[in-house]
């Protein structure tokens, strides 16, 4: 289990490193309010994912040990098709989305939605390397064809990367299908009543959850691009660079979490989930802090080097505002895969609306006059609801203390040498 976490927290490092190589080259290329304009299309694609994903989304994850996934794929890839369209008319009507962008995020949900349902079985299937492998070529892809638009093709404008986004979930898309037919599971479409109840109870449950987090993490960006001040979408763009790096850092938790789901997915043993579940949330726990304070030493002028431009020192404004929330949801990454992994998604629906709710407290009062600092503030202190929820469900539900399940000087002794000889065994392969 050590070396699969091993090698996806590689896989989502070298993805973390992909994902800032792509903001640097569109922030350089397209300045901060392009910057702002591709967060925005970005954040809408992602809003319409979390509603195509109540039919399945995670859930396939818990259900495809259980049943035959391709029953799985006419449901959601139909149900995607109809989200997709109605969503993307919405935000058409309500001038959230611009006639000639209509195209571009209609085709990049719906490719996007269909590969991710694809991963998803992977990952039920704990095959986590193909899983690892096609999220790190989706994101090489996008960079390659945004160059290509941007330089040979001379499309120099924010379509050149939503050309990128197309593609690259074309063609990953394309792979992930070639990868489940390689499975050897019998093809069939037969469309099953009971399976679909299951779709639409798990996925529809877990994905509430996520609709209602998304709140958490996005809601801000639609009152920033939306404020009076003309120069909203610019702001946008440094404080969505700000968020982009917090998010580098969950690659940790989330690539336990990641793990943790997929086994606890196929583990019925009460003893062996109570277990694992204990052992990543300690070193869950040391890792994120660490990170935290790395985060944290890292200068301002560094940020106006790499972005070209003094504004871009706010960046680390943002960054230390938003530093506790960071590492409280980084923590409670390895919380949401316990309950995730066991079909419990009530926990993590009651902490997303606790959440939600600090947001939009936040941003309504005080976002017009701090601006971006109320929005940091706001995911920082809804952050730290939701690890808390979290915390107190598990301790509840295990029947475990709080001094059990937080790491001591034992567990950081152990986890320094898993991590000194993963590093070694690394460094002479």
């Amino acid at each position: 289990m050590l070396k699969t976490i091993s090698g996806t927290f590689a896989s989502k490092f070298f993805l973390a490193l992909l994902n800032f190589a792509t903001i640097i080259i569109s922030t350089r290329l397209l300045g901060a309010e392009g910057r702002g304009e591709i967060s925005f299309f970005v954040t809408n694609m992602v809003l319409v994912l979390l509603f195509t994903s109540l039919l399945g989304g995670p859930a396939l994850v818990y259900l495809t040990p259980r049943h035959n996934f391709f029953s799985f794929l006419i449901p959601t890839y139909s149900w995607a098709l109809l989200l997709t369209g109605c969503f993307c008319y919405f935000f058409l009507k309500t001038d959230q989305l611009s006639a000639k962008d209509f195209y571009f995020l209609f085709f990049s949900t719906l490719l996007n939605s269909w590969k991710s349902t694809n991963m998803m079985i992977l990952l039920g299937k704990e095959k986590m390397k193909a899983f690892n492998w096609l999220a790190l070529v989706h994101s090489m892809l996008l960079i390659v064809f945004f160059l290509l638009f941007y330089y040979p093709v001379q499309l120099i404008s924010v379509e050149s990367f939503y050309w990128g986004v197309i593609l690259s979930n074309l063609l990953v898309w394309l792979w992930s299908c070639v990868l489940l037919f390689d499975l050897g599971e019998k093809f069939t479409l037969r469309i099953n009543q009971y399976l679909m109840k299951q779709l639409i109870t798990y996925g529809g449950l877990a994905q509430l959850a996520n609709i209602i987090q998304f709140a958490n993490y996005r809601i801000s960006y639609y009152y920033l691009m939306n404020m009076q001040n003309k120069d909203g979408a610019a702001e946008l763009g440094k404080y969505s660079i700000a968020v982009s790096i917090a998010e580098s850092v969950w690659i940790i938790g989330q690539s336990l979490a990641t793990v943790q789901f997929a086994r606890l997915s196929n583990v019925e043993d009460a003893k062996l989930r109570k277990k694992i579940s204990v052992r990543l949330f300690k070193f869950n726990f040391l890792l994120n802090l660490a990170a935290v304070v790395v985060l944290l030493l890292v200068p301002s002028w560094v940020y106006t080097t790499i972005f070209g431009g003094s504004e871009f020192a706010m960046v680390y404004t943002y960054i230390v505002w938003m530093s506790a929330g960071i590492f409280m949801l980084g923590v409670s990454t390895s919380l949401s895969a316990y309950f995730g992994g066991r079909g419990l998604y009530l926990p993590a629906v009651g902490s997303a609306c606790l959440g939600a709710l600090a947001t939009f407290s936040i941003c309504q009062f005080f976002i017009r006059d701090w601006g971006v600092i109320a929005a940091a503030l706001a995911a920082s202190f809804s952050y730290t609801i939701v690890a808390i929820y979290f915390l107190i469900c598990f301790m509840r539900k295990e029947k475990l203390s709080l001094a059990f399940i937080l790491p001591g000087l034992q567990e950081v002794h152990v986890y320094y040498r898993w991590v000194k000889g993963g590093l070694y065994k690394w460094k002479h392969r």
